[in-house]
């Protein structure tokens, strides 16, 4: 896992399945804070000894969903000492569902309000089979108690007054109705429109991951509805045609094997392409 050091946007999918015999300090200070993005789908399957996944990624906020697993884009499955998602900065999941089951130690699975976060609302929302709710604990709480005997949420609740929580840490964060489902800062202070999934200010460059395309680098970086003239769309960025040119290939999946007659990256009706479409047929260019 090692090589997601650093990593701000995983541009696929990000599956971490069978470790299931780890050395007992194997995650003792292992975070990716970085990480806010992955634009495919997330598969967490039979990952012992690790109890919170906020812990590893306390930063991901936006799940793009552009490619799913079995019409997922969240799966947590079968991971025994798993205790809470702990996903606090998770706002936004673009498309398809989630899948939380048999994760026998899991608790806090009630406590999330999914169709929040869930574009395609909560029809594809599997949550089974995990560790019983009325055992586990509570969401976080102030000073004091009510006169009930039941202390009191600091948390958002839902219709129903259930209070909405990660963990007995960390409230769900839920943005205010004026923010019109806008993304939101911690504080509840609205985004720029091109946000999406959380920002530390009111302008497109303090977007932490952006609604539609993603201009520049670094320091640099802004958010754009629309890339602008003489850059090209390349999934969620907007790229020159030099930057286009000089991009890498990509990586090799089971999944994903480019034919061996692929070369490079190309511009086509003002997209970053690396292969052609149906009905276009790629023909060497002079070096």
């Amino acid at each position: 896992m090692m090589k997601l050091r650093g990593c701000r946007v995983i541009e696929g999918h990000l599956s971490i399945v069978i470790i299931e015999h780890p050395s007992s300090n194997a995650y003792d200070n292992m975070s990716f804070p970085e990480l806010r993005e992955v634009t495919g789908y997330i598969t967490i399957y039979r990952l012992m000894g690790v109890r919170n996944l906020g812990n590893l990624f306390p930063n991901l906020s936006v799940v793009r969903g552009m490619q799913l697993f079995k019409d997922y884009a969240i799966v947590v499955f079968d991971c025994q000492d798993l205790e809470s998602l702990g996903l606090r900065s998770l706002t936004r999941i673009e498309r398809g569902g989630v899948r939380i089951q048999q994760n026998d130690q899991l608790c806090y699975t009630n406590t999330v309000d999914w169709s929040r976060i869930v574009a395609d609302g909560d029809d594809n929302i599997l949550i089974r089979s995990n560790y019983d709710t009325r055992l586990c604990g509570l969401c976080p709480s102030p000073q004091g108690h009510k006169e009930d005997g039941l202390r009191d949420s600091q948390c958002p609740t839902d219709s129903s007054g259930r209070p909405l929580c990660w963990d007995n840490q960390h409230c769900q964060k839920i943005c205010p109705s004026s923010c019109g489902g806008r993304a939101c800062t911690r504080n509840g202070t609205c985004c720029n429109a091109t946000c999406l999934g959380g920002c530390d200010g009111p302008l497109a460059r303090d977007c932490h991951v952006c609604a539609n395309y993603s201009l520049g680098y670094g320091e640099n970086r802004t958010c754009v509805t629309s890339c602008p003239a003489n850059t090209y769309r390349l999934s969620r960025r907007c790229v020159t045609e030099q930057e286009c040119r000089a991009m890498p290939p990509p990586l090799p999946t089971e999944s994903n094997q480019p034919p061996p007659n692929i070369r490079a990256y190309k511009i086509l009706n003002n997209t970053c392409v690396y292969m052609c479409p149906n009905d276009y047929m790629e023909v060497p260019t002079s070096p």
